[in-house]
């Protein structure tokens, strides 16, 4: 089941924009473990509202402009990475 923390998170990202301080510091800093795990995770499985983020940019051209060049930009370079991965099952077949 989503663990009490992420029922308050989710909650408050009904309302706010997710935000890097909305995750506790992980010691050495690694963002991979903090907002750019959880964000791509939770929109994947559709537990994200879109709307406080798209009410956020909607008052901002420059915001929504570099958004949309960063996602043209990641977009290729991800589905890329992709490509050449292994799947889900035969990885855990591979350490079973």
């Amino acid at each position: 089941g989503i663990t009490e923390t992420v029922q308050r998170r989710l909650a408050r990202w009904r309302t706010e924009q997710v935000q890097r301080a909305h995750f506790p510091g992980f010691p050495s800093g690694l963002p991979h473990v903090e907002e750019q795990l959880h964000i791509p995770v939770l929109d994947g499985l559709s537990l994200l509202p879109r709307g406080p983020s798209k009410q956020s940019m909607a008052g901002d051209p420059t915001l929504r402009a570099q958004a949309r060049r960063t996602l043209d930009e990641l977009v290729p370079e991800f589905r890329k990475a992709a490509s050449k991965a292994i799947g889900h099952r035969r990885f855990l077949r591979s350490v079973g």
